[in-house]
């Protein structure tokens, strides 16, 4: 008995030994990095006045910080023309995705840094992350990109019966009939169900507001050539709205079909959104591409990268209102 205990001590510590050195080895692959420059040479990057920003963003999106973080640098930077926002991701909170756009309008505008802004999505952009591209000036996809899913979410789980069996009973003290609306303690009541749906319409109608602020005049482009409109005809914004909520009841499509219905402008890669960008710029021969550097949390040490982290955090938002495909 006294053998085999000591064994387990042995085992157990040997098991925690290594996974101190893997977390070690991650903190330290983490600490290596520093800002990337490609094309024109080694030292172009930091002498060229004409240089492209690829910026990421990937994984679901429960913070901002970063991304405008990133927003303002590359605004202010006068060696920087324009930026290539690279997404892909399922979306992700409400608040977040808008604080993003927030910074995005300012980075496009002529009384902010008016520089332009060309969107790439790579394997998904869905929800959310349609969301931050369709204020793109360009929006590149690849074909059998996942993308679309405009609509809001919110979820919640009713425990009631289960916690009934093992008699466990809540107790609540509030201060107005609404106070515990979504409490996974009980069912929900049909007017608690009406006030959520009513904060999910006028959420899904900010959504869809922000599609025709984006990308209202190739919509309404499309209607006129589909009625064969003349050009001095003008299509009201309710027409706008009607076309896009055509596919805007959560339905995902692919990149072919984001193209045909107009949510997307051409189909290409991430290459092919920066050499377009560099010609829209003015930029002749390859173009000088400038990404962050790459900030590794703690977290991310552990877990190997963004996206896990992300998902860690999404776990204590709850039952927020989220832009989120694949919740």
């Amino acid at each position: 008995m006294e053998k085999n205990r000591k064994m387990i001590i042995r085992a157990a510590a040997v098991f925690v030994c290594l996974l101190l050195l893997f977390i070690a080895l991650r903190a330290l692959m983490g600490s290596i990095g520093e800002n990337s420059i490609s094309g024109g040479g080694r030292f172009a990057g930091k002498f060229s006045n004409e240089k492209i920003a690829l910026l990421t963003v990937s994984g679901p999106i429960f913070s901002s910080s970063k991304t405008i973080d990133l927003l303002e640098k590359y605004g202010k930077d006068q060696s920087i023309k324009a930026v290539v926002l690279r997404i892909d991701s399922p979306g992700g909170g409400v608040s977040a995705c808008q604080e993003i756009v927030a910074e995005l309008k300012k980075y496009k505008k002529k009384e902010g840094y008016n520089k332009k802004l060309v969107v790439s999505f790579g394997t998904l952009a869905a929800s959310g992350g349609y969301y931050l591209g369709c204020y793109g000036d360009r929006i590149f996809s690849n074909p059998g990109t996942l993308t679309g899913s405009i609509g809001v979410i919110m979820e919640n789980l009713n425990l009631e019966e289960l916690l009934n069996k093992i008699g466990v009973k809540e107790e609540v003290i509030k201060s107005g009939k609404f106070k515990d609306t979504g409490s996974s303690m009980r069912k929900m009541t049909t007017e608690e169900r009406q006030l959520l749906q009513g904060v999910i319409d006028d959420v899904y109608s900010q959504f869809v507001d922000a599609v025709v602020e984006g990308r209202g005049a190739v919509f309404a482009a499309k209607i006129k050539k589909a009625n064969k409109l003349g050009d001095k005809e003008q299509v009201s914004r309710e027409q706008v709205i009607a076309e896009i909520k055509k596919y805007a009841d959560g339905r995902i499509f692919s990149g072919s079909q984001a193209l045909q219905y107009g949510f997307v402008d051409e189909l290409g890669t991430q290459e092919d959104a920066v050499n377009w960008t560099a010609k829209a710029c003015g930029i002749s021969g390859e173009p000088v591409v400038v990404t962050p550097k790459k900030d590794v949390t703690f977290l991310e040490r552990i877990f190997g990268d963004k996206s896990a982290e992300e998902r860690f955090r999404g776990v204590f938002h709850g039952n927020g209102l989220s832009y989120m495909y694949g919740k």
